[in-house]
């Protein structure tokens, strides 16, 4: 039973997660594209904003969990965390390799958000949205 609960959460996290990352990746390609933004300050923001809709949806959608301050705290330590790692991974890459080919560029978005999204669903499984247990006392 507990198996099962946990394979609903993760299809309903990466559900979310995928529009999440659409949103990240199309705001990255739009900066960076038509506003003539850099791209690592394209990809902070487009990361800033697909994680206020990771907040909300997997907060309302995966974890139904109320959306309190306290969680709110914890999900922004999370995901700076994430945030960071996430930037870190792109901007490694990104020095490392040339953007010249789609595949590339393709790859190191991939390679980054691949880490982030296992850094968010472990912590917000395990510590922003955790479930208390309910023990019966006999």
């Amino acid at each position: 039973m507990m198996k099962n609960s946990v394979l609903l959460e993760l299809k309903r996290f990466l559900a979310v997660g995928m529009i999440a990352v659409s949103l990240d990746w199309g705001i990255y390609l739009a900066l960076t594209n038509f506003f003539d933004v850099g791209a690592v300050p394209s990809k902070s923001l487009s990361y800033i904003i697909g994680t206020m809709f990771a907040f909300i949806a997997n907060g309302r959608l995966v974890f139904q969990s109320d959306l309190k301050p306290v969680i709110f705290l914890k999900h922004l330590l999370l995901y700076t965390f994430s945030f960071l790692s996430n930037t870190l991974v792109f901007a490694f890459l990104k020095s490392n390799f040339s953007f010249d080919s789609p595949m590339i560029l393709g790859a190191t978005l991939l390679a980054a958000t691949f880490v982030s999204t296992v850094i968010n669903f472990v912590g917000m499984r395990f510590w922003v949205f955790k479930k208390r247990s309910i023990h019966a006392r006999g």
